[in-house]
């Protein structure tokens, strides 16, 4: 039973609607209304706010602190029912729309949030340790063709007026079936230097899209996943260095990249120059804390610039495993290729599958090492590139073919033969080569980019399990 008085807290079930007036736990006209009430009074309770379907739009900024009463056990969740939030910052003191400035244990489903500024807008913003929180099904939109280092959908940081400050921002945090439009930075989880450190922040499932520079951005938070996105850029007509999934300084321990497919980087700017690292960890990890950059896709990055697939530099115990890289442009009339870039130690690259036909003058490397006690085996290395210099390794010199690769001791048990991707041009990149059938060695990756059950004792390579006998070939 919901308490009528304006002074107590709040349980039960509550409506956001702009067609009533605000009446003290029943209805909030504005996101503002109930902002106000619940950083006043807190929750005695589980809440559930429903933003009426049909509503608003809310033309407003919100900004939740430390809920009194919230826990583990009194929750609040918001269902927005598509409705949307949108505000237009104009001040760098307060540049967000949605904001969550100590807020735990929150559940976000269905709301559309919009930032507006030319120059501002931090649309969902989450600071001040905010912990457990989770956002579902929601869109998180700004300005489409803006640069601003303050425009960026979704973001947790140490500051409440930027999106890359040190600080303690929070732990345990999921964006789920999602899609992040525009930005600078789409997503970005920026956390502590120090302990306590920020842990265990997740994008699961969504769409990462129509970005300046950077897609998913992570310093100093330990422990995040990023997993079964897509990372693209079908809209954006202007550009910088692109970066897709970047791990950099503090980003020490547990990391998880897997099953996403990074792709169309540039299909609204084809005859771009600028250079695109498409997974890029720089970050040391240590021996049984590494960093795991598995089942991805890399593909369809069509442009003039250099290509760098799996980006490890002086990024000790990384390893990728089961990674599919093709890098097929035949409109490219320049361009490097580094598909795995290689230059820590005690790194491991494993079962991948890396085909280069690329078209442009630029050497194009399979894999490129400058790296110590770097695994690389049980890969599948092909490079049919017509211009520039094709090798299928690199360390300290070129080797153009894999049999000049393996004598220097590296790639002993790859191949190197035509995966026959199913149909590159509708973006299925299963293999249908029986030659490749069979061909990765067991390391525990137990599922596929299609979350299929792999071989345990002969799984295939790359980021999809096909020739399986719980799995036909398409």
């Amino acid at each position: 039973m919901l308490a009528f008085d304006s002074r107590a807290q709040i349980s039960g079930t509550v409506t956001v609607n702009s067609a009533s007036a605000t009446v003290a736990g029943i209805n909030y006209q504005t996101f503002t209304a109930l902002a106000a009430a619940l950083n006043s009074v807190g929750v005695n309770g589980p809440l559930v706010v429903n933003v009426v379907s049909g509503s608003g739009p809310y033309n407003e900024q919100v900004n939740f602190n430390q809920i009194t009463g919230m826990s583990s056990t009194n929750t609040i969740t918001i269902n927005g029912n598509g409705c949307t939030i949108s505000y237009n910052a104009t001040v760098s003191t307060a540049p967000h729309t949605f904001m969550f400035s100590g807020a735990d244990y929150f559940t976000v489903n269905n709301l559309n949030m919009v930032g507006l500024g030319a120059t501002y807008a931090l649309v969902c913003h989450l600071w001040s340790n905010s912990d457990n929180n989770t956002f579902n099904g929601c869109t998180f939109t700004a300005p489409l063709g803006g640069t601003s280092t303050t425009q960026v959908p979704f973001s947790l940081s140490g500051s409440g007026t930027s999106a890359t400050s040190v600080g303690s921002c929070g732990s345990n945090n999921t964006v789920n079936s999602s899609t992040v439009s525009g930005g600078y930075y789409n997503t970005v989880f920026y956390g502590n230097s120090v302990a306590p450190f920020n842990i265990n922040n997740k994008i699961t499932n969504s769409y990462m899209v129509d970005y300046y520079v950077y897609g998913c951005y992570n310093v100093y938070c330990q422990g995040t996943t990023v997993k079964g996105n897509v990372v693209e850029r079908m809209n954006r007509t202007n550009t910088s260095t692109c970066y897709g999934i970047y791990f950099s300084t503090g980003s020490i321990a547990n990391g998880l990249i897997e099953g996403n497919h990074i792709r169309r980087l540039y299909n609204s700017i084809p005859n771009s120059t600028n250079a695109t690292y498409c997974i890029y960890l720089i970050a040391s990890a240590s021996s049984g804390s590494e960093n795991v950059v598995r089942n991805n896709i890399i593909s369809d990055i069509n442009t003039s610039g250099a290509i760098y697939g799996i980006y490890f530099s002086g990024a000790s115990f990384a390893n990728a495993y089961h990674n599919t890289l093709s890098f097929d442009d035949q409109t490219s009339t320049a361009g490097l290729v580094y598909a795995l870039y290689l230059t820590g130690s005690s790194c491991n690259a494993r079962n991948n599958i890396v085909y280069i036909s690329r078209t442009g003058t630029g050497a194009k490397y399979n894999i490129y090492l400058t790296g110590s006690n770097v695994n690389c085996n049980n890969n599948v290395l092909v490079n049919t590139a017509t211009g520039g210099v094709p090798a299928i390794g690199y360390a300290s010199l070129a080797y153009a073919t894999l049999a000049a690769w393996q004598a220097t001791g590296n790639d002993l048990n790859s191949i190197s033969s035509d995966p026959m991707f199913t149909s590159p041009s509708t973006l299925n990149y299963a293999p249908t080569s029986t030659v490749v059938n069979n061909q990765a060695f067991p390391l525990g990756v137990l599922t596929d980019f299609n979350n299929t059950s792999r071989s345990v004792v002969t799984p295939d390579p790359g980021a999809i399990e096909v020739f399986t006998t719980a799995c036909t070939a398409p």
